[in-house]
């Protein structure tokens, strides 16, 4: 479980970086509502609170039981499908962010402000331009905290069960100190640049737009080594003799049937390897 932990981790460097640094940005947006309400800068993160309010119903509800149909899994895709779609959407949310913000400093230098101290001047783009990436962000969200602890409660050992939500927390605070390092060291490999290092500063020089990119890399990255992991994977939990009484949709499924009545353990879990 150790390769997953440590995989899933890494995605966690998404949910600090775009709560940290969209922050910044949003101040040099038009955040207007009407002619009377600005938004404050700090309050677009909860775009993700409300994507997730309204996504997760959906996908429970209806993503979750059309899909069941095709792939015969009690919740649509196994744990770590999912995990790897998380991921997915990790590096999705950071090519947008990148594309949004080099959208950002076509505006500053237009208009000449990249020597201009951050929330001191408000460019004619609008702060819908930063929804996108909050929406994939949700995404993420949505089908990686569920999926992680569904997969660690399930496959750790009895002994440790009980602490089993553990890891999940553990994989997020790593998260959020990888990300830490990772602001640290890309500071100190570019500070001898031209304009000095990507993430000082008023973040008006593009930095931020690079390291964006290179955070979308790493998760690529990331990606691979998950797959290689996940392929290597043993399940211990099996989810069909447990869970596939419990869902309402299976039940009269002559597939579900054929495979639980089968003789060969390898038929009745095969699914999990579609």
């Amino acid at each position: 479980m150790l390769p997953i932990w440590a995989t899933t981790a890494v995605v966690s460097i998404v949910f600090s970086q775009l709560s940290t640094f969209t922050v910044s940005q949003g101040s040099t947006l038009d955040r207007r509502l009407g002619s009377h309400f600005t938004v404050p800068s700090p309050s677009l993160n909860s775009i993700v609170v409300l994507v997730t309010l309204i996504t997760a119903p959906i996908y429970d509800a209806i993503f979750v039981p059309f899909v069941r149909r095709y792939t015969h899994h009690p919740y649509g895709f196994s744990t770590l499908q999912r995990l790897g779609a998380s991921i997915t959407f990790a590096i999705v949310a950071m090519a947008i962010a990148a594309l949004v913000e080099g959208r950002r400093i076509q505006d500053v230098r237009r208009l000449h402000l990249q020597q201009t101290p951050l929330g001191t001047f408000v460019l004619p783009m609008k702060m819908w331009w930063l929804v996108p990436q909050y929406v994939v962000s949700a995404m993420m969200e949505l089908t990686l905290f569920i999926s992680q602890y569904q997969f660690f409660y399930h496959e750790a050992s009895d002994g440790t069960r009980s602490i089993a939500s553990s890891f999940t927390y553990s994989a997020s605070a790593m998260g959020y100190y990888l990300s830490t390092v990772l602001v640290d060291v890309t500071n100190r490999a570019t500070r001898h640049q031209k304009g000095g290092s990507w993430l000082t500063g008023n973040l008006n020089d593009g930095g931020l737009e690079k390291f964006y990119w290179l955070l979308a890399v790493v998760l690529a990255c990331d990606l691979v080594v998950f797959l290689v992991c996940s392929r290597l994977y043993t399940y211990k939990y099996d989810w069909y003799h447990e869970d596939v009484q419990q869902m309402p949709d299976c039940n009269g499924d002559s597939d579900f049937e054929g495979a639980l009545s089968s003789p060969r353990p390898d038929v009745a879990r095969a699914w999990e390897l579609q």
